[in-house]
């Protein structure tokens, strides 16, 4: 019995309630493919649903009852939806063909025919976004030209482009040896700066046949030296420089090794940076003096020979980071033995995630970078004091006055990242701020005037003898 009042959606009539019960039975259990709600709207019952779902799996072509492939027998394939099991693998037959298909049971002879389709889940999984992350890969591998494969290792061996061209220490205009200051950085090689704070004694800086590269950077306490003062070492970039590394995910990498008498636990390798105007490096320890942030840091005890994978570090570079600098802290402790050393080389930082090969531009393009960080009237590999007349600027006196009576104009090709600190010596004296006069071995007062980035001007400070030839050696050095 029903009731059927025509009641709205939603009603509280118990009859409906009584209706609703009947029909819902109907749904679930009942035989036809559709019934009549109380409101008499047909709908489909669970019946109907399983009806549609196979006549769907018909129309679609699948059977659930696959035929079974046996070696030397004949296999009858009907249809073009029969599904064929052989050796772990499901397949169907290739289109376009003709049916009834008979197959040898010659597997040489059947496979040309039939197309694997066991792996179409695992085919529809590689096209998606994660499936670079199901592919297994040996970086260690061979592939053949054309694979996936060789293409990654192809990719992943393409040197990147070092944005710390100093770091591959290559450029020593000013000498290969120096003993770090005790008041100021000094630089060497070109573009790379050094400090210790609080010292008396000096560590010694020079080049060194690199194991991994053609140069090597080598910090050295001096034997018997018992200061224990760090030893920083500083790769400052300039924001040109930095640019390409803004806004993005990068790597640092480095090589170094110890001496046999090396004292100290650890060395420190870091990258910092500042949102700050762009500055230099003046500090003892390395930091930059407004807005300094460390970005990644990391220590490590090097080993007696360069490693085969180098030290490294990946960070993200803010977006609005004005520059960055490889920093690298050298401990010691104790007295110094014959070989209190750590030697540096490669070290470099580029975008990307991992350890790259570094791009070594060749020696005249690292030599027209080096030339913004220091220029002078020095041969190439002269340290300045050196007792040599080569190079020397020259004036001859106009006059007896006490300025510009003897005047050189000294322009910086290419132009220098800053204005430079400017030394002019007395050639063969190493005295600082002073003419030599060949001919009677006597010296002039001088002074430098309008330093700029694009040169400087160097006169004299004293009365000078008027027709004298005059000449004085020069450097330029930006201690960034």
């Amino acid at each position: 019995m029903t009731f059927n009042t025509g009641n709205n959606v939603p009603s509280t009539d118990p009859r409906d309630l009584y209706d609703n019960a009947q029909n819902f039975d109907k749904l679930i259990v009942g035989p036809e493919p559709s019934y009549l709600d109380r409101l008499g709207v047909p709908r489909k019952s669970w019946a109907g649903m399983e009806a549609d779902f196979t006549a769907f799996l018909a129309a679609s072509g699948f059977e659930s009852t696959h035929l079974i492939y046996v070696d030397g027998q004949l296999l009858t394939v009907d249809r073009p939806t029969q599904l064929i099991d052989y050796d772990g693998s499901v397949y169907r037959v290739k289109m376009p063909a003709s049916f009834p298909l008979e197959l040898s049971g010659v597997w040489v002879d059947d496979a040309p025919l039939l197309l694997d389709v066991g792996d179409e889940s695992l085919r529809l999984a590689l096209a998606t976004n994660e499936g670079a992350g199901l592919i297994g890969m040996d970086l260690g591998g061979t592939y053949a030209d054309g694979t996936l494969g060789k293409a990654i290792l192809d990719a992943l061996s393409t040197p990147k482009e070092n944005a710390a061209w100093a770091g591959f220490f290559a450029c020593w205009p000013m000498g290969h040896a120096l003993t770090a200051g005790t008041t100021e950085r000094v630089q060497l090689p070109a573009g790379v700066t050094h400090g210790r704070a609080g010292f008396a004694a000096g560590t010694t800086i020079t080049h060194a046949d690199g194991q991994k590269a053609a140069d090597a950077l080598r910090i050295q306490r001096n034997a018997g030296d018992t200061d224990t003062s760090n030893h920083t070492v500083c790769i400052n970039l300039t924001a040109e420089e930095t640019k390409p590394l803004r806004g993005k995910r990068c790597t640092m990498h480095l090589f170094a090794r110890r001496g046999a008498d090396y004292s100290g636990a650890t060395i420190t390798y870091r990258v910092q940076g500042s949102v700050e105007p762009e500055q230099p490096i003046l500090s003892s320890v390395g930091n930059y003096t407004n807005g300094h942030e460390v970005l990644a840091t990391a220590d490590v005890l090097p080993g007696l020979n360069q490693p085969d994978v180098p030290y490294s570090l990946t960070l993200d570079v803010p977006s609005d980071m004005t520059q960055l600098a490889i920093v690298v802290v050298v401990r010691f402790t104790g007295t110094a033995g014959t070989s209190d050393f750590i030697e540096l080389e490669d070290a470099c930082i580029y975008p990307g995630r991992r350890v790259y090969p570094a791009a070594r531009p060749d020696f005249a393009a690292l030599l027209n970078k080096a030339a913004t960080r220091y220029q002078a009237s020095y041969p190439y590999g002269v340290p300045v004091g050196s007792n040599t007349h080569q190079g020397a600027v020259t004036s001859i006196a106009n006059g007896a006055a006490v300025n510009w009576a003897v005047h050189a104009n000294v322009r910086f090709a290419p132009r220098m990242i800053a204005p430079p600190r400017v030394q002019f010596l007395a050639p063969s004296s190493g005295i600082r701020s002073r003419w030599l006069n060949p001919a009677a071995s006597t010296f002039l007062s001088g002074i430098a005037f309008d330093v700029s980035d694009s040169g400087v001007s160097i006169t004299n400070n004293a009365a000078a003898v008027d027709g004298t030839r005059y000449l004085c050696q020069w450097a330029a050095d930006v201690l960034f």
